[in-house]
């Protein structure tokens, strides 16, 4: 008598610590544009307001639990195809779905939200977080509706131009799904395995090149 195989195989908890880590980012993301600063070693500084910015910035740990989430996601998605007919060309375009078109209504939003305060008169002026739309380079839009504007700019020698500032961090997401989608190209059988040997090979080339001053960090002004 063979295995009952159970009718749902989802983890229902990863959906509940995806959502934790956005809600988390969403608060962080809400203090970008508050200037009142809090710090414990200067009394001068403790303000009723300033208190809960403070915890708020301390946020930014939902970066790495969703990270980590997301590429567990990622390579659990690709177990089960992994050794079927056409499982590259099936991963990539689930891939594609699961990230463009919420991306692209993201940025139509930013456009016509943008458009918006643009007639009322001055208002653009002083919205500095807004986009220029109307100076946009042709490459600032490719890299905003591709997810590929945090590195596409310094091909360019501009300087980076979102749609919507939020978005940089998707270039993250989509370098995992492009080596995710590189090791089931060349090794579906052993994709485990040479992920593994990929994340040696990076540290490696890490702490050598940081122990050669390499510049191998990206900074990413909020």
């Amino acid at each position: 008598m063979q295995p009952r195989v159970p009718a749902d195989v989802r983890y229902h908890s990863l959906d509940t610590w995806r959502g934790i880590g956005c809600l988390i980012l969403v608060a962080y993301h809400s203090t970008f544009y508050c200037d009142p600063v809090f710090r414990l070693t200067q009394p001068s500084t403790w303000t009723v307001a300033g208190f809960p910015l403070m915890f708020l910035r301390m946020l930014w740990v939902g970066v790495p639990i969703f990270a980590v989430v997301s590429g567990y996601c990622i390579a659990a998605s690709i177990e089960s195809p992994r050794c079927k007919p056409h499982s590259l060309s099936n991963y990539v375009v689930r891939r594609a779905r699961c990230i463009y078109p919420p991306l692209w209504a993201a940025c139509g939003l930013a456009i016509v939200f943008t458009f918006a305060v643009s007639l009322i008169p001055g208002a653009l002026e002083h919205t500095k977080q807004l986009p220029r739309i109307a100076s946009m380079p042709y490459s600032s839009w490719f890299g905003n509706f591709t997810a590929s504007e945090l590195w596409l700019s310094p091909l360019f020698s501009t300087e980076p131009n979102y749609l919507s500032k939020n978005t940089r961090t998707l270039v993250y997401e989509e370098q995992y799904y492009i080596l995710a989608g590189f090791m089931l190209a060349i090794s579906p059988k052993w994709f485990f395995g040479s992920t593994a040997e990929l994340s040696v090979s990076v540290l490696f080339v890490r702490q050598v090149g940081l122990g050669l001053g390499l510049p191998l960090t990206v900074s990413i002004n909020f």
